[in-house]
């Protein structure tokens, strides 16, 4: 198999996959957006934590259950799972030989653990932990965000 090398630039909102077998031939062949990684915590959860109630020798203790993931939270991890998935189908049909990960390091972490629950994980050759997928960089063309990446990985060790 040629080589083909596959880099995924994400984070909690977007995720965009870029191809190339040669610096001169990146592009991009795919985005996957997740609208719900920009709303805010109390949007996606309407419910409040609840609230438990302990007896004491004088009297009644009141104290809130937390939780322990936020929904924003786990929004992330599903699309994370998401994330996996897709490059396990493109795994399968022997589109990448080789795989970047780009993202901040807590979203780059889900991405690794889903990455490792789907049996992939071996392809990863380089993990910069960045955020090249803000909305500032939605309409860069792709030499620049290119560009950044390898920069990056000149500055990485294997």
């Amino acid at each position: 198999m040629k080589r083909i090398r596959w880099y995924v630039v994400a984070n909690r909102t977007r995720a965009r996959f870029y191809q190339s077998s040669t610096v001169s031939s990146f592009r991009l062949i795919k985005e996957i957006l997740n609208p719900h990684g920009r709303v805010k915590e109390r949007s996606l959860d309407s419910d409040r934590p609840g609230i438990g109630f302990s007896s004491a020798s004088r009297g009644d203790i009141h104290h809130a259950f937390g939780r322990r993931n936020t929904r924003h939270e786990e929004t992330a991890r599903r699309f994370s799972k998401k994330i996996a998935l897709f490059l396990k189908s493109a795994l399968n049909a022997q589109r990448y030989s080789e795989l970047v990960l780009v993202a901040e390091p807590h979203f780059l972490g889900l991405i690794r653990r889903s990455l490792i629950a789907q049996l992939i994980d071996k392809k990863i050759v380089y993990e910069i932990y960045h955020d090249y997928c803000p909305d500032s960089f939605k309409d860069e063309p792709e030499h620049k965000v290119r560009d950044l990446i390898l920069a990056s990985i000149g500055k990485v060790s294997k």
